[in-house]
């Protein structure tokens, strides 16, 4: 699985065809793989019905297309799809070449044969890239030998095992660390063609999610019988959520918590479109290049999640005095929800203080100032309180993503303020006088 993934790859396309503004266009050409930048496609177009005359004009509103391509190799033939690609009338009605580049494409391969674990199961694979190192809950153990002769063992968390309630079954690596290799085995009785093939998306955001780091995506196989289907994805690069910005803070990935997330995740709903935006957001969050639009956009995420979960868009013109969503009382409502159990006190105690951090990055970012003497924006005590402040709300989402996912009986286990963080290096000085 590795090669087909970090392999260059040159296809002569035997017939590609998309339709556009009621054309449909066709031709052949060259598709080019290389991992690090994606697809190139050069082609020859040949247009069929031509209008009498195109308006080319200086804004164009683009409607995004797949174009589809047909290659015969040695080794079989292929169906692929590329995703929606925004062509403009200019490119496609005064060039008889199309040049283009995309990240991602679909490949769908028919074969004459079929393993018989496929009957009952869904089989897949993956490969995901992140960026740092993670330390994954199962151990490998490998022999190492020269030649014939046993040389040593070695053993390291690296492995993924997860065994799901109906007999899912996931496991896998990291190698080379910064690729995760994934395999999965899920009963037809309890789980759909289409659901299968998103559970490698579902895993990606969860093993995100869970670990701060962020996985992309960058293969994924699928058997369908006497067909193999087959992703290929240079999109978007890894990154990491920091210490603020993370959701959780574990040391070691828990498989039970990341499993039933992308099991979640691979089934579409609300709860499911809600999670994903959450995430998403914050992802864009630890982008900002300002602490004030960091802060003010964090906090925002516990608005757009309280009022698509509760339908309570915002309506504009209606003072806040007739706004249905007083965030106190929604996210008490929330937390008899989704947070309930065993921990329903020390809930109630730190829901207060969640509502009390939003309103601060909430409104001060909002209305913000220069000021950096004491109670200014700029001042180093307000610094230090919305840092405090936006930990808080990220390890709570964190904590609303798991309750959304019907894990119950949730402790709210928060971070001490950084100040009380223990230093990740202590260096001293050591004088190079010498005592008698």
């Amino acid at each position: 699985m590795k090669n087909k993934y970090l392999d260059t790859k040159e296809y002569y396309v035997d017939n590609l065809w998309f339709q556009h503004g009621g054309i449909i266009f066709r031709g052949n050409g060259v598709l080019t793989w290389l991992p690090e930048k994606g697809f190139h496609l050069v082609a020859k177009i040949l247009k069929g019905n031509r209008p009498s005359k195109v308006e080319i004009r200086s804004i164009e509103i683009v409607t995004p297309l797949r174009i589809m391509l047909e290659i015969k190799t040695t080794w079989g033939e292929f169906a692929v799809m590329t995703p929606p690609l925004n062509l403009r009338d200019s490119d496609l009605h005064f060039n008889q070449s199309l040049t283009i580049n995309f990240g991602r494409a679909v490949f769908f391969q028919y074969t004459n044969t079929q393993n018989r674990s496929m009957k009952n199961n869904w089989l897949g694979s993956a490969i995901y890239e992140v960026n740092e190192n993670l330390i994954f809950p199962d151990s490998i153990h490998k022999d190492v030998k020269i030649g014939d002769k046993p040389f040593g063992e070695s053993f390291s968390r690296t492995g993924f095992d997860y065994m799901g309630n109906n007999e899912e079954h996931v496991s896998g690596e990291i190698a080379e660390s910064k690729y995760i290799y994934l395999n999965w085995s899920l009963p037809k009785a309890h789980w759909s063609k289409g659901k299968s093939w998103q559970l490698a998306e579902a895993l990606q955001d969860s093993l995100s999610i869970i670990s701060g780091s962020i996985a992309r995506l960058r293969f994924h196989e699928a058997y369908r019988g006497h067909r193999i289907a087959q992703e290929y994805n240079a999109n978007e690069s890894t990154a990491s959520l920091g210490l603020i910005f993370r959701l959780f803070d574990f040391d070691i990935l828990p498989k039970e918590i990341a499993g039933s997330l992308a099991f979640f995740l691979s089934e579409k709903s609300e709860k499911e479109f809600v999670i994903r935006k959450m995430f998403w957001q914050i992802v864009d969050v630890s982008k900002q290049n300002s602490d004030a639009g960091q802060a003010l956009l964090l906090s925002t995420v516990l608005e757009a999640s309280l009022r698509t979960l509760y339908k309570l868009p915002f309506v504009p013109n209606r003072s806040t005095r007739d706004d249905p969503f007083k965030p106190p009382k929604i996210l008490k409502q929330f937390q008899a929800d989704y947070l309930s159990g065993m921990h329903d006190l020390k809930w109630k105690q730190k829901t207060e203080a969640i509502i009390e951090a939003y309103n601060r990055l909430r409104h001060r970012y909002a209305h913000p100032d220069w000021v950096t003497t004491q109670g200014g924006m700029q001042s180093s005590r307000e610094i230090e309180q919305s840092i405090n402040d936006m930990i808080l709300l990220s390890r709570f989402y964190g904590y609303m993503i798991l309750g959304l996912t019907g894990i119950r009986d949730l402790e709210p286990k928060f971070p001490v303020p950084f100040s009380n963080w223990k230093p990740i290096m202590t260096m001293e000085t050591i004088s190079d006088k010498i005592k008698d």
